[in-house]
């Protein structure tokens, strides 16, 4: 009876981890089209800024998009948290993403402003953390798509840090090529997949 007790209660945990594996990829998705859209849009006007010798006020238009970006973030977080999105599984992820968010905007800000980090570098570096973070994830949860969007990173980072500096500029286009093919569009495959499957 004892047997039989736990295996009901393992074959329970393995649904449970199912569904909450779903439900992190469905919930990466709406998150990875929102900061795809929110760095497309500062990368372009970085370039443009930068051609139209305005380059200057580049650094404060970064300051308010990432924190429009963060405060999203935050509030799309606190809409699951109340429809009860919210699981263990889920929190690991959010974890690993929001470690790896805030790193990504203390080098991005504190590393450029302090004058230790090049502003030339940041881009490659960002697409290696985007790298880091979508491996961890394909692979903790065998999702393909995340794991071929982290070899995306990494194979564009390598890109990034060997562009020219005459033509140091199209960083911020290619980076914006990178964000949408390798974040933007599989966040929106995924969150249309598992929305389907939610009806169903």
């Amino acid at each position: 009876m004892e047997n039989k007790n736990a295996a009901q209660e393992n074959l329970e945990y393995i649904k449970q981890v199912i569904l909450d594996s779903k439900n992190i990829i469905k919930d990466r998705g709406d998150v990875a089209i929102l900061w795809g859209v929110v760095i497309i849009t500062a990368q372009l006007s970085s370039f443009f800024m930068l051609i139209s010798d305005i380059g200057r006020h580049i650094g404060l238009m970064w300051i308010f998009v990432i924190a429009a970006g963060w405060i999203l973030t935050f509030i799309m977080g606190k809409k699951k948290e109340k429809r009860g999105v919210s699981t263990s599984a889920l929190k690991i992820d959010a974890a690993t993403w929001i470690s790896t968010g805030v790193s990504m905007t203390v080098v991005g800000f504190a590393g450029t402003f302090s004058g230790m980090i090049g502003w030339q570098a940041i881009n490659p570096l960002m697409a290696m953390f985007l790298a880091n973070a979508f491996f961890i994830t394909g692979m903790v949860y065998n999702t393909k798509i995340f794991k071929f969007a982290a070899l995306g990173w990494w194979v564009g980072a390598i890109v990034l840090f060997w562009i020219p500096n005459d033509y140091i500029e199209y960083t911020f286009i290619v980076f914006a090529a990178m964000m949408l093919l390798f974040q933007t569009i599989p966040g929106i495959m995924l969150y249309i997949k598992y929305k389907k499957e939610e009806v169903k």
